[in-house]
């Protein structure tokens, strides 16, 4: 079993002379410690700056613009037109992953090796103030004792316990999407259970009252809003507090969406198990596609299904290794997996299934089909509303889209935990 560890402290952006070595030290000396971190074929990540493996945390601006120096041998010129771009003056200094505050927010973005790298780490209330001191920086073993270990979904100990690690993931995203931000990387990599409940501040979602009317666009005024506060209501009855079961992470390739959903860009991001139908197409056809919420959570659905199948306590249940190649397949071959999944009979199926896996199907099936109908409603959404506003109107018409159907589908996913039953009580 390897497990992710999620530093919960930060290193100021000081640039004074004692922030200089240190840092590329402990960097070298971890980097010497660092040992090998298994990973699912297809999805290696190249590490560079202050991401080593699966640990992360950190460093002072100047010492990672000196180490993207280092590694991409980089003219002084660029290293400065680095600098001016990341903007690391800007950036806001307290990290947050499932819930977040108005200052909790850190988005950090990187022109590495010609991409940008995002990333939101999240801080538990009472360890806010651990370091108050602007141009200090955290020593490596008490920063590692601060630390959240996240664990694969694959671990999770009950069908109840992955679900709610799904939903706290979910919220996690949602966040994100309420800053402007959309993942589209969602795999089984990018979800992390905690083993035992984390504080974390309240989630509370943030409804946008735009004027749009449904004559003219063909979506309601109130969607966006009455899903926030739907899934507030459900979010209570399923006794969701301060305790985190789980959180997201790998936002590499996330992009702002008020941008990128005007350019369209022609580059799809994601791993192959894990993607929407329609951008697996799309990638194939190279025919630009605009990557939705929608499409992040038909991700967040196959990565339900790969947690349920790839459990290293079934590994040698007879039906599972059938599952495990149709999955980890084509699309045709996971489709086919998805069904076969369905159609289990969670009375029936134990022996040759297990206990875990059989007893998801009818949640699963009842998510499939919200989602089918969620990507109808999306599609007709999109269309209507490229066809009435004007060049002007385009940032209004994102927000609305995308919020609406980020909050619809956190709310629909929690709605089917209350209805199966699956919902337990952090602990």
């Amino acid at each position: 079993m390897w497990r992710c560890v999620m530093s919960l402290d930060y290193l100021s952006t000081a640039t004074s002379a004692t922030t200089r070595d240190p840092p590329l030290r402990r960097l070298r000396r971890a980097r010497s410690r660092q040992q090998h971190t298994p990973r699912r074929p297809g999805n290696v990540k190249s590490d560079i700056g202050y991401r080593i493996g699966q640990q992360c945390w950190q460093f002072p601006a100047n010492a990672f613009v000196r180490m993207v120096c280092h590694k991409e041998r980089k003219s002084e010129e660029e290293v400065d037109k680095i600098k001016e771009q990341r903007s690391f003056n800007n950036e806001v200094d307290r990290p947050n992953y499932y819930t977040f505050d108005t200052d909790d927010l850190q988005v950090q973005r990187a022109a590495t090796r010609g991409s940008q790298r995002l990333e939101l780490r999240h801080r538990p209330a009472d360890l806010a103030a651990v370091t108050d001191e602007p141009t200090s920086y955290t020593p490596l073993a008490q920063l590692f004792n601060l630390a959240i270990e996240g664990m694969p979904l694959v671990h999770c100990r009950d069908p109840a316990d992955l679900l709610m690690s799904i939903l706290h993931c979910l919220l996690g995203y949602l966040n994100l999407l309420q800053r402007g931000f959309i993942h589209r990387d969602i795999s089984i990599g990018s979800l992390l259970c905690i083993d035992y409940a984390v504080i974390m501040n309240l989630f509370h979602a943030e409804p946008v009252n735009l004027e749009f009317s449904k004559d003219r666009t063909n979506v309601s005024v109130a969607p966006e809003a009455e899903s926030a506060q739907r899934l507030t209501w459900i979010l209570e009855s399923l006794q969701v507090k301060d305790k985190a079961r789980g959180f997201i992470i790998d936002a590499d390739n996330a992009a702002r969406w008020s941008s990128f959903a005007d350019s369209r860009a022609k580059s799809r991001s994601g791993t192959a198990e894990f993607m929407s139908r329609k951008v697996l197409q799309s990638k194939e056809d190279q025919t630009p596609y605009l990557h939705s919420p929608v499409d992040d959570f038909s991700s967040f659905f196959y990565v339900t299904q790969w947690a349920a199948v790839f459990r290293p306590r079934e590994a040698r249940i007879a039906g599972i290794s059938q599952l495990r190649k149709l999955l980890a397949g084509n699309d045709n071959e996971r489709a086919k997996g998805s069904d076969l999944i369905l159609d289990l009979e969670p009375d029936t199926a134990k022996m040759e299934y297990g206990r875990f896996l059989s007893s998801l199907p009818e949640l699963l099936t009842d998510w499939k089909n919200a989602l089918r109908n969620m990507l109808k409603e999306w599609s007709r959404a999109e269309k209507s509303l490229n066809e009435v506003l004007s060049q002007e109107e385009m940032y209004e018409k994102w927000t609305l889209l995308f919020l609406t159907f980020g909050c619809r589908g956190v709310a629909q996913f929690a709605e089917l935990i209350l209805k199966h039953d699956f919902h337990s009580p952090s602990t």
